[in-house]
Order: C-alpha cells, then sequence, then structure tokens
C-alpha cells in the first residue's frame, strides 16, 4: 500500500514515475461535477417549489399522470439531491433520483425535440446523465462528506488478524478410545 501524503489538507498518493504528473489533482473533477449539478439542481428545484402549480400543469401538458403527486416529488428531489450533491453527502444515493428525473425529461418534455441522435446528444438532459452516471461509478471524490466518514469508518475498522500459515487449516487430532 502506498504511504499518503498531505498537501493543503488533502491526502493524495504519491504521483507513479511512469509520467502520471496529474495525480495531485484526482479530486478535482469529482469536486467540479458535483458543484456544477449541485447548483443547477438547486436552483432549479427551488423554482419549482415556489411554483408547485405552474410546475403541476407544466406536467399535465407533458402526460405526466398524476401531476399533483409528481411536481412536488420531483421538486423536493431536486432541491435536496442537489444540496447533497453540493456537500458530497450520500452522493451514489443522491443522483439515483435526480438521473430518473432526467430521463423522464428526456422522455416525456424533449422527447419532440429529439429527432436524431445529433439532436440527443445535444440535449443538455443528458449531459446531466452522463455526470450521474460518472459520480455514481467514481463517488463524490476526495473533498466531500462521503470521503470523510470513509476515512473515520476505515480508522476504527479492526484490521485482519494476519496469519502464519495460508494454507488449509489443520486437520483436527484423531480421537482416542480408551
Amino acid at each position: 500500500m502506498e504511504p499518503l501524503y498531505r498537501r493543503a489538507g488533502v491526502a493524495y498518493s504519491r504521483p507513479r514515475r511512469d509520467g502520471s504528473v496529474f495525480e495531485p489533482l484526482k479530486w478535482l473533477p469529482p469536486l467540479l461535477a458535483r458543484v456544477v449539478m449541485g447548483v443547477v439542481f438547486v436552483i432549479s428545484g427551488w423554482h419549482k417549489l415556489h411554483g408547485l402549480a405552474r410546475f403541476a400543469d407544466v406536467l399535465t401538458r407533458f402526460h405526466v399522470p398524476a401531476p399533483a403527486f409528481f411536481s412536488p416529488l420531483v421538486a423536493y428531489c431536486e432541491f435536496i439531491g442537489g444540496i447533497l450533491l453540493l456537500a458530497g453527502l450520500f452522493t451514489r444515493f443522491a443522483v439515483l433520483p435526480l438521473t430518473a428525473i432526467m430521463i423522464v425529461a428526456l422522455a416525456t418534455a424533449k422527447a419532440a425535440q429529439i429527432t436524431s441522435v445529433t439532436a440527443l446528444f445535444g440535449a443538455s438532459e443528458l449531459g446531466y446523465v452522463l455526470l450521474f452516471a460518472y459520480l455514481f461509478v467514481f463517488g463524490a471524490g476526495a473533498l466531500s462528506f462521503d470521503a470523510l466518514f470513509y476515512r473515520a469508518y476505515r480508522r476504527r475498522r479492526p484490521r485482519p488478524v494476519e496469519r502464519e500459515h495460508w494454507g488449509p487449516p489443520p486437520a483436527p487430532p484423531e480421537p482416542t478410545f480408551g
């Protein structure tokens, strides 16, 4: 296991000698993805929360079933999910409902505008889905509450007991009669 070094409060491993000079910056992409997506969804959720009736009308126009139920659900998911992304807290769980919301938005609100593959790749919702997939796979990064909690958990976890012999366990002693 490589030793960790600290610079500006961030733990990182020493760059390998094979030319990976960007190793100390691996904390930056997840941070940028989280901040950008968090700001977008906090603002979007805030506006939807303060205009639930208008948002329910929009959902009705796109033939979403039960708009009175889904309008506050989507608004709260976007607002709370955005806050969780900004903090880097429960990131892998926070991106799941946001991804579902963006997929539904692509299938309903943007369906008429997506007439080709080019139009699909030009939709901002697809970019959001891809950034959420990145955050789900790679996590929130080193500058997040997720990483802080993981480091605290890893410190408290007992280390495995070292065994001298890693082969099969020794046979039990033969029973003796008599």
